[in-house]
């Protein structure tokens, strides 16, 4: 997740007898791969980087919104939390012209 400067890099977790989860920490390096999912606040053109959460309806949006509405979404900083938190609200926010 790109947002406000901050990059979040998120992990989905799948331990054994438990249901996965997505965790989320600050990304120290830079994106290396023109593949890797990124969510951000600007349009774009590329398939792998996608404006905003929670108007993507791809398997694996999908699959962190249900995570996210069935509480199964941890951040390893109570800042990392709430950069996400605000990206979420940002999305929210946004109008589809």
């Amino acid at each position: 997740i790109e947002f406000e400067h901050e990059l979040l890099h998120g992990l989905i977790i799948a331990p054994p007898n438990y249901h996965p989860f997505v965790f989320l920490h600050p990304k120290t390096t830079e994106i290396k791969r023109d593949d890797d999912y990124v969510y951000t606040t600007q349009p774009t053109a590329s398939r792998y980087r996608m404006q905003g959460l929670t108007r993507q309806n791809d398997k694996l949006s999908q699959y962190i919104k249900k995570c996210i509405s069935e509480g199964r979404v941890f951040y390893a900083t109570n800042e990392t939390g709430e950069v996400f938190r605000n990206f979420l609200l940002w999305g929210q926010n946004q109008r589809l012209v």
